[in-house]
């Protein structure tokens, strides 16, 4: 059975976040999180749950992953930021390369997003979702 690929692939996802410059002008240096406190201020970007199943062949061993990519941001213009914000985000995780310690990444694709205004009227959360194929290094 293939090893987890969990945090090895969250470790990538947010190293290619934090390092594309056009998410960063939207959000910030530090603006990529995988867990914010309370003292995070909105724009910003959290990678979400990651679930998992085996991908193997005959001779590969691999796994299937969906990870939640979450943008937030709480401007007063409609969904225009945070809609740019997960553009920005589908830029660098759509058809990507980024290294997976461990893992060669085989695929990386988008598979859906969805906007909403949080019950306070102003907050704005997007969700988008992910799949990657990964195969382990011998």
């Amino acid at each position: 059975m293939s090893h987890d690929v969990q945090w090895p692939l969250q470790q990538g996802i947010f190293a290619a976040l934090r390092a594309d410059a056009a998410l960063v002008a939207l959000v910030g240096a530090d603006g990529v999180h995988d867990d914010v406190g309370q003292t995070a201020a909105p724009p910003y970007v959290t990678i979400g749950d990651i679930a998992q199943a085996p991908f193997s062949t005959k001779t590969t061993e691999g796994m299937s992953a969906t990870v939640a990519i979450h943008a937030w941001d709480d401007a007063h213009r409609g969904l225009r930021d945070i809609k740019l914000i997960m553009a920005a985000v589908l830029g660098v995780l759509h058809e990507a390369g980024f290294p997976v310690s461990g893992h060669d990444l085989v695929s990386s694709r988008f598979e859906f997003s969805d906007v909403f205004v949080e019950a306070d009227g102003r907050t704005r959360h997007g969700v988008q979702r992910f799949r990657f194929l990964t195969c382990e290094v011998p």
